[in-house]
């Protein structure tokens, strides 16, 4: 099972899911350091899709199939 929170990235190398980063307790804008460092270290992440109109979190996106 997969669960969707604002506060981390998954760790994606050659399209499988190996782990994960979470992020937190700032002012804001740990999301987006995060994921500048993940792209530093293991290249291009896969684009966020905005989440549906209506979610509960509006702020959190969800992760498409990686960038070619």
């Amino acid at each position: 099972d997969l669960t969707q929170m604002q506060g981390g990235y998954p760790i994606i190398v050659n399209d499988q899911i190996i782990g994960a980063m979470g992020v937190g307790g700032g002012a804001g804008g740990e999301e987006e350091c995060a994921r500048h460092a993940l792209t530093e270290v293991f290249g291009p992440q896969p684009p966020q899709i905005p989440p549906p109109e209506g979610a509960a979190n509006s702020s959190n996106g969800v992760f498409g199939p990686a960038d070619e």
